[in-house]
């Protein structure tokens, strides 16, 4: 395989396990990213911010995956609104770089945020399904502050550039991806860290009530690298499990993986999001069902956090 591969924020969290995946399938593999890449990055990386490099480039790739966006948890999504609305801008010039310089396909990574929240706010509602947020046709409710809000109007910019361009879309909606070198800022790991130091006691943010559809970083990577090439252009699809878990449930099992019983706090002073976030996985081929078990992947989680400490 010799496809050319750009992946926009390939530095980041899913962008390193993504691009080693990529490289190792035979792909070349360019990377623009604001952070320097690890020093064993199987990829040519471009140290810049896509808004300011995307214009510059006339190159053309069979392939991009676009994961370039202002992240950083949940902290950033309810005290940052203005920074996390950039994201508009970022996918904008990603969009008139595509309209412009072309390419086989893109990958347009949305969120789980752009559904409505009046969905997400009762214990043991349906899962999420695609078909309740469609930018062709509406109607659909309000997504989740500006970083639903951004994602929504990506995933509307990119029907457009699908439209007029022909270039193939394929919008993934992820709901709680979480893994091995993820931020911590990120709840997995941050409750994590404070369980192998065997707070006690141990807190999670909010009630604890909250519930997230967590998808294993290996079982998000092997839905997009085995559906990118077949799912249809601009048509959304969910990685999900279907099934829901609450932050108390979460640390309970971090602290049995690690080996103590500590009394649980919730901090209600700290943001917690919608009350339940969990997604509909119907629409994936069985063979791709999340395979991943939550405790198997805490486990994962933990080893790499020993490893690293």
């Amino acid at each position: 395989m010799d496809e050319r591969v750009l992946v926009t924020g390939g530095c980041g969290f899913l962008g390193q396990h993504l691009v080693r995946r990529l490289a190792a399938a035979g792909m070349r593999v360019d990377v623009v990213d604001i952070q320097e890449p690890p020093t064993d990055f199987p990829a040519r990386s471009v140290i810049a911010d896509v808004r300011d490099w995307l214009p510059t480039t006339t190159a053309s790739y069979d392939l991009v995956i676009h994961l370039a966006a202002f992240v950083g948890g949940r902290t950033s999504i309810e005290n940052k609104p203005m920074e996390v609305a950039g994201n508009i801008a970022i996918d904008h010039s990603l969009f008139e770089y595509l309209g412009r310089a072309g390419c086989g396909r893109l990958v347009y990574l949305s969120s789980s945020a752009v559904y409505p929240i009046d969905r997400q706010q009762a214990p043991g509602n349906s899962p999420l399904a695609e078909s309740e947020v469609n930018v062709r046709r509406g109607p659909f409710g309000v997504p989740d502050l500006t970083y639903g809000w951004a994602k929504l109007t990506g995933e509307f910019m990119g029907t457009l550039l699908a439209d007029s361009h022909g270039i193939p879309v394929v919008i993934y909606r992820p709901f709680s991806v979480y893994g091995p070198g993820q931020a911590d800022s990120y709840p997995m790991t941050a409750i994590m860290r404070r369980a192998l130091d065997r707070q006690d006691p141990l807190t999670v943010w909010g009630s604890g009530l909250q519930h997230r559809d967590f998808v294993y970083i290996d079982d998000f990577l092997n839905i997009v690298l085995e559906t990118y090439a077949s799912q249809p252009s601009t048509v959304p699809l969910n990685i999900a499990t279907g099934t829901g878990k609450s932050f108390r449930d979460i640390a309970r099992i971090m602290a049995d993986t690690v080996g103590y019983s500590p009394e649980f706090r919730h901090d209600s002073t700290q943001p917690e999001g919608v009350l339940w976030r969990v997604g509909s996985a119907d629409s994936l081929n069985p063979s791709l069902q999340p395979a991943v078990a939550l405790e198997e992947g805490i486990k994962h989680l933990a080893k790499h956090l020993r490893g690293i400490a």
